[in-house]
């Protein structure tokens, strides 16, 4: 059976450019559907560990922590964007924002 993805990047009517756009949107859907995902996985950890008292939840949240951070770098890579660019980004608009303690 042909995939969606499969039929879609064999199309005769799709020129070169078209093509890579296409897969560079699948990547980045892949890498939004990731994060949304695993983030939620994140929080499902956090509600059960508050209100059934369940055990053992920090190494839990570090491994979905590791699975965000995967797919952060996976749209980092497709948007062309150095990560570490990224955390200085939002240090500094947070430094910004606080400037003269909290609000």
């Amino acid at each position: 059976m042909v995939t969606t993805k499969e039929l879609l990047l064999t199309e005769t009517n799709y020129t070169d450019t078209k093509r890579a756009k296409l897969v560079g949107n699948m990547r980045m859907l892949h890498a939004a559907m990731g994060i949304s995902l695993e983030a939620a996985e994140f929080l499902e950890i956090i509600h059960k560990n508050i209100f059934y008292d369940k055990p053992g939840w920090k190494s839990e949240l570090e491994n979905e922590l590791a699975d965000v951070i995967w797919f952060v770098h996976l749209a980092c890579d497709e948007l062309g964007t150095d990560i570490n660019e990224l955390e200085e980004k939002v240090f500094k608009k947070l430094q910004d924002r606080h400037k003269g303690g909290n609000k």
